[in-house]
């Protein structure tokens, strides 16, 4: 996870831990079962998530990880890397 090199707060293990749960959470959700989720998956400016997927990713995190994330920090994400960087950062 050549990502987790660059950033110097979430080591390779953790990361690729909280990304299997992210993979896991999204994956529940019938709009994003098929969807390939990776570090890299935008989630903005792909035309396949609209703004009501974005509700769905977010309580879908939420639920998994136990945790209310913050509007502010959610309108920050861009990729699945970024909303790792912040659970990373609550949990």
């Amino acid at each position: 996870m050549e990502f987790f090199k660059k950033k110097s707060k979430v080591s390779q293990e953790e990361g690729a831990q909280l990304l299997n749960r992210v993979i896991k959470a999204l994956s529940s959700e019938p709009n994003f079962a098929d969807m390939k989720i990776e570090l890299s998956t935008p989630l903005k400016e792909d035309p396949n998530i609209n703004s009501l997927d974005s509700l769905f990713i977010v309580m879908a995190l939420e639920k998994e990880f136990n945790v209310e994330m913050l509007d502010e920090a959610v309108e920050k994400f861009l990729t699945v890397g970024d909303v790792i960087e912040y659970l990373y950062g609550v949990l």
